[in-house]
């Protein structure tokens, strides 16, 4: 039978295979069966097409899905309809049963793989956009409405195990359900099911965290800096890029040590900045301050002057006072002087001035000239480090006074791309009745980047709209096209000004990072050439700023151009715009460039390869380790390693070609001759390859192979069959699961000498994994992290929520 999945990135299959079909006719095909209606071929290419060609355009598709071989659309008719056709919603609800077991139930919620009707965005009239909003939300309602029905059919059958799973993945899509919580990590009852393969769900609860090690190193800092203005007045730096946490780390901290915080949002006039203060502490100050406080408002004198006037004021105020300016990355340098003389003069309590800058002080005048000017043991840098699960469990305990799960946690890191305020937006969206809402940027944080956007100059504006069509990485020449082919000078113009303001970044080269150490390689003189937006969530406010027709006349442009090197991403850009032609010949070509094993061809889904019929090595969770905390974000994804030892690895989720993270273990040597045996311990959350925009490499979620070995083992779902890539033979291991601990074992040849490297890869766009243990020949390779002091220990992590 034909089904249509909705529930996620709309595709088509025909008795379980996929059937490769352009984005039109997937959309066509999706109409018909969710309308159930007959419908006039007229109105349909009206729906899909904007142009005069809309008729022929259709009938063109509908001549493309007749020869994809699905003869579904009577030839000689006006009225288009559908019969035999069902959708995944269909076989996903009737699939539901309390009486599954822990897999039959992972695999029932795995059929949810995201915001219903992916895919469908910007495709046709705007009445078809907006069908696709109604469906969508019709959609999300049923959902919840099975989830719902689920969770009552399991808690009343006694099994809150089952209710513990529905509840981590309703929360991980999004959706909110109307039902009792039950809480992870809480005693489980009696009637709990004890087979292996149900236990491992129940990971213990969180123990309770060390009071110096669970407190992340900047905000460590930051409150050493604290205590050191009760002797001497300090200056703080706290520097990382847009929606970093700086803001969030700052109130906190200040908040919790009982500090009086005087906030000045707008520093890019002096007298601005004096005006915002005398505001501030007139809410605090007694009533002959507070008048001195107004009059000096209305009636202000120099600069000079009222500068004496707030600094002899804020000394007399009793409680610890800290003036806390942003941006101060444009903030004009004669601040310097002003600030260092209300943070040097005497007063009767603690003081501290702390400047948030979205670049390091050696690039922000106003920092560089204040650091200078004060003695070193008054100045404290703080760089915000990448957001990582350990860090939003921290937020979420602030927040949900004390309550935090690592699902939860893992899956809200994936959602705000690491941004704070992203991640706080979503964290209030959750207690609204409608839930998170989709994977829209919430209002805060599409306000927060057309503040940024607005600050640009226009010229720089318009150039990076354009750059916004671009999925992925670009270089300067493809800059140029996206630019229609201004001069060089030009283009490195916009490059150097973007890079300055951080809109851009440059990419990291092609090279593997280390372990334990996780230490980033030296950067090549020169760097990698590539560059991209800092983050999604930037690039598409970008974007939504700029005209449709513009965005397709772009999108004209980069499939022309990329048809020889990325004729896959060039397919993508033609069917966005409708280019019939094209699309056939770059359609073509993709395939003509792929191995003819390559799984970016499709496989058929055969006996073997049902989930059902698969038997996964499940383990109880690994033991935890000792040794140093690490994190840091290398090739698109964030690695972090707790205290206790497990590495968790996420990507950041950017739009295009997903890049390989590659991460060299040193191996131990042999003890004896002969194979050597590898075994690795491990949970696989959330894996998307992202084979829409046509890559022309495989996606996985994790490859284990010897350097210089032939042979690399994949672990990926649906792919069930050997390919080369890469100049390697990969064998893949297809018996795999969301969201419990597996074990799996492979077999590497001899040693061929000493020094031997295991090189763990990872490649998608949506990836979620957590190691917990990787041994070979029995010697654990992740606890060789331990390195400094004695090890502790951390609350035992938790997995992450969802596979799409």
């Amino acid at each position: 039978m034909l089904t249509v999945n909705v529930l996620g990135h709309t595709h088509i299959t025909y008795k379980g295979t996929l059937v490769p079909l352009s984005a039109k006719a997937v959309a066509l095909i999706t109409y018909l069966t969710l309308e159930r209606l007959p419908q006039h071929r007229e109105r349909l290419a009206d729906l899909l097409w904007s142009t005069a060609e809309a008729r022929k355009n259709l009938r063109v598709e509908l001549a493309r899905i007749r020869s994809a071989g699905l003869d579904i659309f009577p030839r000689s008719r006006q009225l288009l309809y559908l019969e035999h056709v069902t959708t995944d919603l269909d076989v996903w609800r009737s699939r539901l049963s309390s009486g599954m077991d822990q897999p039959e139930l992972a695999h029932w919620l795995a059929m949810l793989r995201g915001l219903p009707l992916s895919g469908m965005e910007d495709l046709g009239s705007t009445a078809l956009q907006e069908w696709v909003d109604q469906q969508r939300c019709t959609l999300e309602e049923q959902v919840e409405q099975v989830l719902e029905q689920a969770h009552r059919r399991f808690l009343e059958d006694n099994k809150p195990w089952a209710t513990r799973i529905i509840q981590a993945r309703a929360a991980a899509l999004g959706y909110h359900l109307d039902v009792p919580i039950v809480e992870l990590g809480r005693p489980v009852p009696a009637t709990m099911p004890t087979s292996a393969t149900e236990r491992v769900l129940d990971v213990p609860a969180a123990e309770p965290e060390d009071p110096e090690a669970g407190i992340p190193g900047e905000e460590r800092a930051l409150i050493g800096a604290l205590e050191r203005a009760r002797t001497q007045p300090q200056a703080v730096v706290i520097h990382g890029p847009l929606g970093s946490g700086k803001s969030y780390l700052t109130e906190h901290v200040l908040q919790a040590q009982d500090w009086l915080t005087v906030r000045v949002r707008s520093t890019r006039l002096s007298r601005l900045v004096i005006a915002s203060i005398a505001q501030e502490l007139a809410r605090v100050a007694d009533a002959a301050d507070a008048d001195t406080l107004r009059r000096l408002l209305l009636h202000p004198g120099t600069l000079e002057e009222d500068t004496v006037k707030l600094a002899t004021l804020m000394a007399r105020l009793p409680t610890p006072v800290a003036l806390v300016l942003d941006h101060t990355q444009s903030a004009p340098v004669e601040l310097a002087s002003l600030l260092e003389f209300m943070l040097m003069a005497p007063c009767a309590a603690p003081r501290a001035v702390v400047l948030l800058s979205r670049t390091p002080p050696a690039k922000s005048p106003l920092c560089r000239s204040l650091l200078r000017r004060l003695d070193t043991t008054q100045c404290t840098q703080i760089e915000m480090v990448p957001l990582t699960v350990a860090g939003v469990e921290r937020i979420l305990r602030d927040h949900d006074h004390g309550h935090a799960s690592v699902e939860r946690a893992a899956e809200l890191l994936q959602r705000s791309e690491g941004n704070v305020l992203h991640l706080l937006s979503l964290l209030e969206q959750e207690h609204h009745p409608a839930g998170f809402g989709g994977v829209r940027l919430p209002d805060p944080v599409r306000e927060q980047y057309a503040g940024e956007i607005d600050g640009w100059p226009e010229p720089l504006r318009e150039a990076l709209g354009y750059l916004s069509v671009i999925n992925g990485e670009f270089d300067v020449s493809l800059m140029r096209v996206a630019l229609d082919a201004p001069s060089l000078p030009f283009a490195q113009s916009v490059l150097k000004e973007a890079l300055e303001r951080t809109c851009l970044v440059e990419q990291e080269p092609d090279t593997a990072l280390r372990y334990p150490t996780l230490d980033l390689p030296v950067r090549q003189s020169g760097g990698s050439g590539l560059y991209a937006f800092r983050s999604e969530g930037l690039r598409v406010s970008v974007a939504a700023g700029l005209p449709h027709e513009q965005r397709q006349a772009v999108r004209r442009r980069l499939a022309a151009a990329l048809e020889e090197r990325e004729p896959g991403l060039a397919l993508y850009y033609a069917e966005r715009v409708g280019a019939d032609q094209l699309t056939e010949r770059l359609r073509r070509a993709y395939h003509a460039r792929l191995n003819a094993d390559s799984p970016l061809l499709g496989t058929p889904v055969s006996e073997y390869a049902d989930p059902m019929r698969m038997t996964v090595p499940v383990v109880q969770a690994p033991a935890r380790l000792g040794g140093a905390a690490l994190n840091t974000t290398w090739q698109g994804y964030t690695l972090s390693r707790g205290t206790g030892g497990w590495l968790s690895i996420v990507s950041q989720g950017r739009s295009g070609h997903p890049r390989t993270l590659r991460l060299h273990v040193p191996l131990p040597a042999p003890e004896q001759s002969g194979p050597r045996q590898v075994r690795v311990v491990w949970r696989l959350e959330v894996f998307q390859g992202g084979m829409d925009l046509g890559p022309l490499q495989a996606p996985f979620a994790l490859r284990l192979h010897r350097c210089g070995d032939p042979e690399a083992h994949v672990f990926t779902p649906d792919v069930h069959r050997e390919y080369a890539e890469d100049g390697l033979r990969h064998v893949p291991h297809a018996n795999l699961k969301a969201g419990i601990w597996m074990s799996h074992r492979v077999t590497l040849p001899a040693a061929q000498g000493p020094d031997e490297v295991l090189e763990l890869g990872v490649r998608g766009l949506d990836v979620a994994l957590t190691l917990g243990q990787i041994e070979v020949d029995g010697v654990d390779l992740l606890g060789v992290a331990q390195t400094q002091g004695t090890p502790v220990v951390l609350p035992t992590p938790r997995a992450l929520s969802r596979l799409n």
